[in-house]
């Protein structure tokens, strides 16, 4: 196949992503954004002893030791407003009498922590379905007033409507320290570009969380199956490879229905469903949209082996017994096949443990395979539905940018404390009991999470879909498809880049 020219987007970033340094108590400390703060009594300032094998998963203690460096301020009642849409509104708010399990416990006790410290009042002034987000930050601005504080959009509408100048820059903000652990670093480092930053993920966005894909084992079945492998120290010695997986599970089938036909009756070895499940093996067999090296942003998707990626997932799920995916655009079809013990592994979100296996017991959750052992790291994407956090312009002309820099903080640095264990613990239905090995491995899952540029910012026009949308077509060659996107795709990366650089130069 003709190999096109890599496309090369220069950069120069005038802001890196500082180490965390000096955690002496009461030691001032210089944040991204130009403001100092200072860490008190025994708190630290986000450094935990690296022996421990869960890190920052292992206590709420010891996440309530990390210093959010917020100064002691009060806004006399003041009503932090946030914008969101209609999915995720549960994420954000919760009224006391809701609070009926440990999570929903986690986040009224989140809000209420950050409102009595700070004497305000927090609350969703607006919720809209995603399609509607851009005509409400419209209505904001053309209104002169500052309607919304925070928004909590869909990343993709978000990132598709950056361009039309609703946000702030993140690092204008005051108070928000991107190098606390309450902020993605992969999203922080992928998503700034010149010295902007425009939407951000923090752990206030639990939805970035909860649909962050990963692989699901039942126990059971791969047992009944022979499945004999420690499935975690697999992933531990980073031998979960595509290949690894495909071997285990090519010969695992069984007519059930006894119709001599492969079909939705039958039991597989490995299920995927289609759209969001397959697009995510364009981050986790490492052939991203974009690259960062060094100061340079490279356009690297139009890969040769991107052709050798969607030759060996074509393979798997159409020529392999044991192995399929959703004929159609239905995300859910690996988790409702794993719902009903057909499938021994299958894609999913980690949410579908919580909703889709809330009464199964016996399964692993385990990363997307690598590509292969020579593949440093596992790498995941989050479902193109989790939200992202904008603050909009208005908040800036309405001399809001105090207000809101400490209490966007304050939520996600509570969040970081109050909710993400528990969340975790829910997912893995712990129940007041301990698993090293999972909390380890879900941990390492939502580390692995990749924001890229060309991910974020596609704007159902850019690379992000290519790939997945190939697998179920075989007739269709790499070649030809990407020769008939390409200047779609080109101009589109282009004009987010153009505005980047806009924003840079004033």
């Amino acid at each position: 196949m003709k190999k096109s020219l890599t496309l090369i987007l220069a950069l120069m970033m005038l802001i890196s992503v500082l180490a965390c340094c000096n955690t002496e108590s009461g030691t001032p400390k210089q944040t991204t954004n130009g403001a100092t703060t200072n860490d008190v009594g025994d708190e630290t300032s986000g450094v935990i002893d690296d022996q421990d094998p869960v890190g920052f998963y292992d206590t709420i203690e010891k996440r309530k030791a990390v210093s959010d460096g917020l100064p002691n301020k009060t806004f006399d009642g003041e009503t932090f407003r946030i914008l969101t849409t209609d999915w995720h509104t549960g994420h954000y708010f919760v009224e006391a009498e809701d609070a009926n399990n440990t999570v929903d416990s986690a986040k009224y006790n989140r809000n209420l922590t950050v409102a009595e410290r700070f004497d305000c009042e927090i609350v969703v002034a607006k919720e809209v379905m995603h399609g509607k987000l851009q005509g409400t930050l419209e209505a904001d601005l053309a209104s002169g007033e500052c309607n919304y504080d925070l928004v909590a959009g869909h990343v993709m509408t978000m990132g598709e409507i950056t361009q039309n100048d609703y946000f702030m820059n993140w690092y204008d903000v005051p108070y928000v320290d991107f190098e606390k652990p309450w902020w993605s670093q992969s999203n922080i480092n992928d998503l700034t570009y010149m010295g902007a930053c425009f939407i951000a993920v923090g752990d206030f966005v639990i939805s970035s969380i909860a649909n962050t894909w990963c692989v699901y084992y039942n126990k059971d079945l791969g047992a009944n199956w022979g499945i004999e492998d420690n499935l975690y120290e697999i992933v531990d010695e980073g031998k979960f490879t595509l290949d690894y997986l495909g071997e285990l599970t090519k010969d695992i089938y069984e007519d059930i229905d006894k119709n001599s036909l492969y079909d939705e009756a039958d039991l597989y070895g490995y299920v995927s469903g289609n759209g969001s499940a397959l697009v995510t093996y364009t981050w986790s067999l490492n052939n991203p949209i974009f690259k960062k090296d060094g100061d340079t942003l490279e356009y690297v998707f139009n890969s040769e082996k991107v052709v050798d990626i969607l030759e060996k997932l074509r393979h798997y799920f159409h020529d392999v017994e044991g192995i399929t995916c959703g004929t159609t655009y239905n995300e859910v079809y690996g988790s409702q096949k794993f719902a009903a013990s057909q499938a021994v592994f299958a894609n999913g979100s980690l949410a579908d443990s919580m909703s889709t296996f809330a009464k199964m017991e016996n399964y692993a959750i385990l990363p997307y395979p690598k590509w292969d052992e020579a593949q440093e790291n596992y790498y995941t994407v989050v479902d193109g539905g989790h939200d992202a956090l904008g603050v909009p312009n208005s908040v800036m002309a309405a001399d809001r940018t105090e207000f809101v820099g400490i209490i966007t903080e304050a939520l996600n640095a509570e969040s970081f404390k109050q909710v993400i264990l528990p969340y975790y613990e829910q997912a893995l239905k712990l129940r007041g009991t301990r698993d090293d090995e999972s909390l380890k491995t879900i941990d390492l899952i939502v580390s692995s999470r990749v924001f890229d540029f060309g991910f974020v910012y596609d704007g159902w026009k850019g690379a992000a879909f290519v790939l997945g949308g190939l697998i179920n077509d075989p007739y269709t060659e790499f070649s030809s498809k990407y020769a008939e996107l390409e200047t779609q795709i080109t101009t589109r990366y282009e004009e987010v880049i153009a505005y980047f650089e806009q924003a840079a130069s004033n």
